[in-house]
């Protein structure tokens, strides 16, 4: 009996040392830094990480009358949204539907901003400029709508002026003399 333990103690011996060596040759650590993990996990970390403009970027940029996108939904834009000279309503669900009104901005500086930290939609407005070519200098406020808040940045309420509607008389009859 105590052959057969002595044996599965010096399996479990030589498999560690086999796991330690390995481990070393791959240049991983024996203790892994838990929080290091995670955000290698987090791509939402990654990308906020990569595409953050903090809030005095964000104040020059927008008071430089600079292209800011708001991703919010109609309803939430038309209740409040940041008062800047050059801004739009991209609902980032109907973004496709609105990418030729951004398309003249291309090459040039645009900051997104959603309600919050934890909200998607400037994300999924921020991919859909990526998958249109815009490739460059788009950025994101992540703190968002609260965020702009909370600094008292300026404000304003109402429909978003640069969006144009399409109406039945725009369209030319081509039959008619």
């Amino acid at each position: 009996m105590k052959g057969l333990l002595l044996r599965i103690v010096l399996m479990l011996a030589v498999s560690a040392a086999v796991g330690v060596g390995h481990a070393r040759y791959r240049g991983l650590p024996l203790i892994p830094d838990l929080d290091q993990l995670r955000e290698q996990d987090d791509e939402h970390a990654v990308w906020a990480r990569q595409t953050a403009i903090d809030l005095p970027a964000f104040k020059q940029h927008y008071e430089m009358g600079w292209l800011v996108l708001d991703a919010r939904p109609r309803e939430m834009f038309e209740e409040g949204h940041l008062n800047a000279p050059l801004i739009m309503n991209i609902p980032a669900d109907e973004a496709d539907y609105h990418i030729n009104r951004i398309l003249p901005f291309r090459g040039q500086p645009i900051v997104i901003y959603c309600a919050s930290e934890k909200c998607d939609t400037a994300r999924i407005l921020w991919n859909t400029l990526m998958e249109c070519g815009f490739l460059h200098d788009v950025h994101v406020f992540h703190p968002g709508w609260a965020g702009i808040e909370a600094a008292g940045l300026p404000r304003a309420a109402g429909p978003d002026l640069y969006e144009e509607e399409i109406c039945e008389s725009d369209y030319l009859d081509l039959d008619e003399p």
